[in-house]
């Protein structure tokens, strides 16, 4: 499901990869990486504070998930959430290593 989400979206079949996350996260809500690739989907639909909450479902399962924690670090900063972008990306940096931008 994660991976026809992916074809989907990088077909720039935007609203049917939304839906079709929104139903594989109805059967397996435990899965960081639908949640991550929903955030992923909405960020590009530019729903920022949409992708921010499904960013944030992602890291309560996976606290760990780098590239999650990096694009969330991206949106709290378009969204005016500067502390958190910080917290975000020094998460991420902590995660892959000091070189990372």
């Amino acid at each position: 499901r994660v991976n026809f989400v992916r074809l989907l979206h990088e077909h720039g079949r935007l609203r049917e990869a939304e839906r079709a996350c929104r139903h594989a996260l109805a059967s397996f809500g435990g899965e960081p990486l639908l949640h991550y690739n929903l955030g992923v989907v909405l960020e590009d639909l530019n729903r920022a504070a949409d992708a921010a909450a499904a960013y944030e479902a992602a890291l309560r399962i996976d606290p760990d998930l780098a590239d999650c924690l990096y694009n969330l670090a991206l949106v709290d900063e378009k969204l005016g959430r500067r502390r958190d972008a910080i917290r975000h990306m020094a998460h991420y940096r902590r995660l892959v290593g000091s070189s990372a931008t």
